[in-house]
């Protein structure tokens, strides 16, 4: 993951992207690394839409703290 990178950024150059059911397709993947965007992902773990920002929220802030 790219976490490291994560944490040494201030908060505005975060942009949260929330992924459809079944995740981000491959071609979805590689257009956001093509505009130099860094992505992070939790290989088996699946979290509803709901909690998803909540969770991501709470751990950008734990690692820039």
């Amino acid at each position: 993951t790219n976490w490291e990178r994560i944490s040494s950024r201030d908060c505005s150059d975060v942009l949260l992207l929330i992924g459809p059911e079944g995740g981000f397709t491959p071609a979805e993947i590689q257009s956001l690394q093509t505009r130099q965007l860094d992505t992070i992902s939790w290989p088996d773990t699946i979290l509803r839409t709901e909690t998803a920002a909540i969770t991501f929220a709470a751990v950008l802030m734990n690692r820039i703290a």
